[in-house]
């Protein structure tokens, strides 16, 4: 009976050692592991989800907003380093499972030194890039950074203990096979071994996808924030552009001017006339007060011969309103612009910082915010129009003026008719006296309307001018200072406090009481 157990042992044990000799190679040995496929296959699974950690990162920005493009760098650093090394973790072994050269065998420490490689990079590197973005966007960001890759990490760590205990067995039949021994040895690598190695790759590949969310969804932000920061140079520019309100304002300034020069241009035109009407009156000019008509006439001259030199200055005067506005839509060291907005770095910093309200903050102001450039277009558009009533209520006073200026050349030849036509040469030298004395006092007052006709007209323009100016400035700190800080502090307030409490809503109140 002894005997018969003995033998019966003899034959298991030679049934054990004759399974090592099963012709399916993993982990570099010469013999099959159970599990093998498991942990190729979640190599497999996850590698699939590491090529998407970097790919969406890659994008092109066009805009030139403070912040983005640092950020951007920054995150994208972060995705292809992360990436690169974990496919260096992966890579080698999805070649190690199922090899069987003994060469391969080194796939062990070639993966447990990438694992460090990444350990190393969470450890030293993703803490200065934590930095450099907390300095950017505040620490939400960065924490959310440290959360998903350290998680990683942790499960690599796991993975190289995983590893180091397969590694043990697999060295420990190695060296045992290399042994002449006719002793009956283990030579199979226990199923639990490897599938704490399937668990570990799994438990990896289930950390990833809050990676690819926070690198993604940090790169996104990004792109949505330069979209909506090229949309607001749009807008700027729009409102800048000052052709819409110069060929406005110059279209005006013309029609007055040239309505104003035009009806002077008459009055011109009635002193030839009745200059040469003067003239025909052949029974003054032999007489000695005839001198006093020639003078007047001559204070008329000169006086309209000024018409060419102040036409000229007072449409030059008028086009000056248009030209003053033009440069003052021209942005310098003290205009506001998109880059240097704060409403608008509030808006894009909400964003971009990742924040648990962030997207839905930025959905909420960003028209808004874009509502602020329409706001100044339309604000420069009321400017503008209420200066072209003021200016065609000027063309109205001094066409009114023009009517005074005709008045003093009304009546004068036919007064003159009166002298020439008086029989007695005493009367027509008494008639010419008088009325050369009159109207040398109507000649110095028609200099004087004249002058003022066109020195208010200037004057107008002038105020006219700073008026519009004065205006378009004001409504830049009317915006900057009042619409646009407004909505900053709610911008600011959502970022940190998220969607405002209606006054009778109750917070204790369930969706499925309603």
């Amino acid at each position: 009976m002894l005997g018969t157990w003995v033998l019966s042992l003899g034959v298991i044990c030679l049934l054990q050692c004759a399974v090592s000799g099963e012709p399916r190679p993993d982990f570099a040995l010469e013999a099959s592991v159970f599990g093998t496929v498991h942990v190729s296959s979640a190599v497999t699974e996850t590698r699939s989800v590491v090529t998407g950690i970097d790919a969406n990162l890659d994008i092109t920005l066009n805009s030139t907003f403070p912040k983005l493009s640092e950020l951007l760098q920054l995150t994208q650093e972060v995705g292809d380093t992360f990436s690169e090394r974990l496919e260096s973790v992966l890579r080698p072994l999805g070649s190690l499972a199922p090899s069987s050269s003994s060469e391969d065998v080194e796939y062990f420490n070639t993966v447990l030194s990438a694992i460090d490689s990444v350990q190393f990079f969470l450890s030293n590197r993703l803490e200065e890039i934590n930095s450099e973005v907390q300095m950017l966007v505040g620490a939400a960001l960065p924490s959310q950074f440290s959360d998903a890759l350290i998680r990683v990490g942790r499960g690599l760590q796991e993975l190289a203990s995983a590893l180091e205990a397969l590694q043990s067995a697999v060295t420990a039949i190695r060296n045992g096979s290399s042994e002449e021994s006719n002793e009956c040895r283990p030579k199979s690598i226990r199923p639990k071994l490897v599938y704490r190695v399937v668990y570990a790759v799994r438990t990896v590949k289930a950390y990833l996808p809050a990676v690819v969310y926070t690198l993604t969804t940090t790169v996104e932000n990004i792109a949505l924030a330069d979209q909506f920061v090229v949309k607001m140079y749009e807008k700027a520019e729009d409102v800048q552009e000052p052709s819409q309100y110069v060929n406005l304002l110059l279209a005006t300034t013309s029609s007055v001017s040239t309505s104003v020069n035009n009806a002077v241009g008459t009055v011109v035109t009635r002193f030839n006339t009745v200059s040469g009407g003067v003239a025909a009156l052949g029974n003054l000019n032999s007489l000695m007060a005839y001198s006093g008509v020639v003078q007047v006439l001559s204070s008329y001259q000169s006086t309209l011969q000024q018409f060419g030199d102040i036409s000229q200055g007072f449409s030059a005067t008028l086009m000056a309103i248009a030209t003053h506005l033009e440069q003052a839509l021209v942005p310098d060291e003290d205009t506001p612009t998109v880059n240097n907005s704060e409403v608008i770095a509030a808006l894009v910093h909400t964003l971009i910082a990742n924040g648990p309200y962030a997207r839905y903050c930025f959905y909420k102001y960003a028209e808004l915010v874009h509502g602020l450039a329409h706001e100044g277009l339309l604000g420069v558009e009321a400017c503008v129009n209420r200066e072209i009533m003021r200016l065609q209520q000027l063309r109205t006073a001094l066409l009114a003026q023009v009517s005074l200026l005709l008045f003093d050349l009304e009546d004068i030849v036919n007064e003159l008719s009166v002298c020439n036509a008086a029989a007695n040469v005493n009367s027509r030298e008494a008639c010419v006296t008088m009325i050369a004395a009159y109207y040398n006092n109507v000649a110095f007052s028609f200099r004087t309307k004249f002058n003022n006709l066109y020195s208010t007209g200037a004057a107008e323009g002038v105020a006219s001018k700073n008026r519009l100016l004065a205006c378009v400035k004001v409504l830049q700190y009317q915006i900057v200072d009042g619409s646009g800080q407004s909505l900053k502090s709610q911008i600011e307030n959502c970022a940190h406090n998220g969607p405002e409490m209606l006054p009778d809503q109750n917070p204790m109140l369930s969706v499925y009481d309603l």
